[in-house]
């Protein structure tokens, strides 16, 4: 038996908390692989930023990584 359709549209849109964000970013960031699902996420965005230039400098970062300085 299937969900309704309300509930399953309701689980999709809930938000991630900050917590969470944060902590997917900075195993992105040590990953070297932005996941751009979060692209659009300041929280996201300003961590991983702030890892990878820690790990690798500015100078270092690829397209995708640039990308997420836009947002």
């Amino acid at each position: 038996m299937s969900a309704p359709e309300s509930h399953s549209v309701q689980v999709k849109t809930q938000a991630i908390a900050p917590e969470y964000l944060e902590a997917y970013a900075e195993q992105d960031a040590l990953a070297g692989r932005p996941n751009p699902r979060f692209k659009q996420s300041s929280i996201y965005c300003s961590r991983y930023l702030a890892i990878r230039a820690e790990l690798v400098g500015p100078d270092q970062f690829s397209d995708a990584e640039w990308d997420l300085t836009l947002f």
